[in-house]
């Protein structure tokens, strides 16, 4: 009986302590926690600085470089340079917007074939033209409709009816055909 109630005794003090818990019954592993944390949050903070840092001067050295080549450059050509930027810059801007509005079209499309919207993961929309998102959205509808069919025919399916021949006594006879029979 004695050891029966040491081993209620060592269960109860076996209780497994969270992690909070422990930290709070011994200062030694609050000091070391904080210690490791501190320690943590110092190199995540000097890795950062460092990128940043970097990015800093990268942006720096571009912009050194464009002002040296635009110093370099006649007003004319300078003209030209900030030209050809604006276009490129006009050209980034249309692609994101016809991107976004072929994502709305075909989110569209997608919903009034019955096609999940999850499919629209599907297309790159900055490489894409309104004509080969259609003939996808059609090989989509297509393949999906024919997998429906697939699937409904598969489950619908019924075993054929069993064949009774009242000639072979071998095969197992209908009781309801049977009682028909023996009133001939």
């Amino acid at each position: 009986m004695n050891d029966n109630d040491n081993n209620v005794v060592n269960e109860e003090n076996s209780k497994t302590m969270t992690f909070d818990e422990m930290l709070a019954s011994n200062k030694e592993y609050q000091g070391e926690f904080d210690r490791r944390l501190a320690k943590s949050n110092k190199t995540y903070l000097e890795n950062k600085r460092s990128e940043w840092e970097k990015e800093y001067t990268e942006r720096l050295e571009r912009e050194k470089n464009e002002a040296e080549k635009l110093a370099k450059m006649t007003a004319e050509q300078q003209l030209n340079y900030k030209v050809s930027q604006l276009e490129q810059q006009l050209e980034e801007s249309n692609k994101k917007l016809n991107a976004s509005q072929l994502r709305d079209t075909t989110s569209n499309i997608l919903v009034e074939k019955g096609i999940p919207s999850s499919y629209i993961k599907m297309f790159d929309f900055t490489k894409e033209t309104a004509d080969t998102i259609n003939s996808k959205v059609e090989l989509l509808s297509n393949i999906r409709s024919q997998d429906l069919e697939d699937n409904l025919n598969r489950t619908l399916r019924e075993e054929s009816p069993k064949h009774y021949d009242n000639n072979d006594e071998k095969e197992e006879v209908d009781p309801y055909i049977a009682g028909f029979m023996s009133e001939l």
